[in-house]
């Protein structure tokens, strides 16, 4: 008995063509030779760019400990970032790195033995990926300073050359020379309890005024 398998022309067509497309474009002596797209991928990725938009935020945690946050835009093809830092401009790839006490995507938060009040920290932030790793950042700087209240401040007004006043809740007056390296020092009146509103500088009487609850006005330099 002879048994007949049916046979499908167009299926059979289909296998033909793509036979022949292989043998024409050499698979079979071309171990490279891939027909179709990687699923995986494979090219570990892009290179990311040097971390743009890099900004450093100094203050303070609690009446003890001083930090800066260092932040910046992230970039979709870094997998990591590391930041740099020294105590003097000119960060570079064999300067220390900032090993967070806090972090997240896009910031660390550099504090410790290494973070003093009043001292001057730069930093740089270099992106990395499976491809390699970006060029740094340019150069950010802070100097964070220790709080000398916990009332909230309202505002804040500079004499334009040596003198920055600070006023807030419970009478608080805070005054420093430039609010950067100088440390703030508290100012206030013994007498005075009321929440300080704003102040300002005028330059008639070369003099701040301050003004606040309870009708409260005061001048002085």
């Amino acid at each position: 008995m002879t048994t007949y398998k049916h046979f499908a022309p167009a299926a059979f067509l289909a296998q033909l063509s793509v036979f022949l497309f292989l043998t024409a474009c050499g698979s079979d002596g071309d171990p490279d030779f891939t027909p179709f797209p990687d699923p995986g991928g494979g090219g570990g990725g892009a290179v990311p760019g040097a971390p743009a938009g890099v900004l450093v935020v100094a203050g303070d945690t609690d009446a003890t400990e001083v930090q800066n946050t260092i932040s910046w835009i992230t970039d979709p093809d870094a997998a990591s970032y590391t930041v740099y830092w020294a105590n003097a401009a000119g960060v570079t790839d064999n300067s220390s790195t900032v090993v967070p006490a806090a972090e997240g995507p896009g910031y660390v938060v550099h504090s410790d033995v290494d973070v003093l009040a009043g001292n001057t920290y730069y930093y740089k932030v270099q992106a990395s990926s499976a491809a390699g790793s970006s060029a740094l950042s340019d150069e950010a700087a802070g100097t964070p300073q220790r709080a000398v209240t916990s009332n909230q401040l309202n505002d804040v007004a500079w004499n334009g050359a040596d003198r920055l006043v600070a006023v807030g809740d419970a009478g608080v007056i805070l005054a420093s020379p430039n609010g950067t390296t100088e440390e703030w020092a508290d100012v206030s009146l013994a007498e005075l309890r009321q929440s300080l509103a704003g102040v300002t500088w005028e330059d008639v009487n070369s003099q701040f005024l301050v003004v606040g609850a309870g009708s409260t006005v005061l001048t002085g330099d």
